[in-house]
């Protein structure tokens, strides 16, 4: 017995191909194949049709509804004219930024440094600056050194890496083992290496010719 032949739309043109398999040991059998063309340009479509049509367009052509980043930065600033000690509790200081970051929906991987510097290496959201990052960070932190003793300010400025996520274990550990790292280099030694690692160009004399600013 042949099988029903589907029902096709008006709006479509079918071709009916019928093949004849013929098996070398039992009967022959037939294969129905229906291919259907939809002749827009000379057949208009129905309302059914044409709704699909527009649904299959629209999932083609409509914006991607998230945003997706990856905003990894390794953060350096200094106190002013690198002072030391500065920062006479180093370690309370970094768990009050790291704090200070997670209540602005920063993700602060690690947070280091020694007395008179100090490294984070933070994940930012998508729609948050750079600059506005370290400027909270700053004045946050200078906020509570000053409520914790004297306090001589921050840099003017800041530094801010990129990191590729494959490089953020040697980051993270890097910014863990300041104090080690010191025993052999001093900021100044340091941070002129981590320029021109990042390919930054800039002229020596230059570099440690600053003022306090006044939000940090």
């Amino acid at each position: 017995m042949r099988p029903a032949r589907p029902i096709v739309p008006r709006s479509a043109l079918c071709t009916v191909l019928r093949t004849r398999a013929i098996n070398r040991t039992g009967p022959s059998t037939h294969v129905l194949g229906y291919a259907c063309v939809a002749l827009r340009a000379r057949i208009s479509l129905t309302p059914a049709t044409a709704n699909t049509a527009s649904i299959h367009q629209e999932r083609h052509t409509t914006n991607m509804p998230h945003t997706y980043s990856s905003t990894l930065f390794h953060i350096v600033f200094s106190t002013k004219e690198r002072r030391r000690p500065a920062i006479k509790e180093p370690p309370k200081l970094w768990a009050y930024l790291a704090g200070t970051a997670r209540n602005l929906h920063y993700d602060p991987l690690a947070v280091g440094g020694t007395e008179n510097h100090l490294h984070i290496l933070l994940r930012l959201p998508a729609h948050t600056p750079i600059a506005e990052a370290a400027q909270k960070l700053k004045a946050n932190s200078s906020r509570w050194l000053r409520e914790n003793g004297a306090w001589f300010g921050w840099q003017e400025g800041y530094s801010a890496f990129s990191v590729s996520p494959s490089n953020i274990d040697a980051v993270r550990h890097y910014i863990q083992n300041q104090a080690e790292h010191h025993r052999r280099h001093s900021f100044e030694e340091e941070f002129l290496a981590l320029l021109e690692r990042a390919g930054i160009a800039f002229k020596s004399e230059e570099v440690f010719s600053e003022e306090v600013s006044e939000k940090g």
